[in-house]
């Protein structure tokens, strides 16, 4: 019994109370929501573990919010990389994801040459917008969490 509080009970309870204080828990929730946008699809569970490992945040509240963002960012991807072609002066390419999705699953080099430099401009929109509103979500996050830990259980 003592090794498995030790082995597997005590990790877990640990992860679930790191980063618990209202100012480590609005970084995590909005860290996340700004990752968790990120335009390329099937990354973004990895660089929420990386960036939660680094800077010691709530990786439970970053993975929760990393799915409840799948859908949005989804929808984001597109718009990400139009706003990245605007911004680097590229031609649109055509975005068709049934077309993607075959040519992902026949030949993934040739779908990463010929799409490669579509993600590249989704990540530069990104890393563009992405500061602000995540600066912003913090701080309201931050006020929120610090008056709900202060009231009474």
């Amino acid at each position: 019994m003592q090794w498995l509080r030790q082995k597997v009970v005590s990790p877990i309870l640990a992860q679930l109370k790191q980063g618990a204080d209202p100012d480590k828990l609005a970084w995590s929730v909005s860290l996340a929501a700004a990752v968790a946008l990120f335009p390329v699809m099937g990354s973004t569970t990895f660089l929420c573990g990386l960036v939660g490992a680094a800077l010691r945040l709530n990786h439970v509240a970053m993975q929760t919010v990393n799915y409840l963002l799948y859908a949005p960012q989804l929808l984001l991807i597109p718009v990400f990389i139009r706003l990245g072609e605007k911004i680097m002066g590229a031609p649109p390419i055509e975005i068709d994801l049934g077309a993607m999705k075959t040519q992902f699953l026949e030949s993934p080099s040739a779908f990463f040459g010929e799409f490669g430099m579509a993600a590249v401009h989704g990540i530069v929109a990104w890393a563009i917008i992405a500061p602000l509103p995540t600066w912003i979500l913090t701080r309201m996050l931050k006020k929120t969490f610090e008056r709900i830990s202060k009231k009474p259980h």
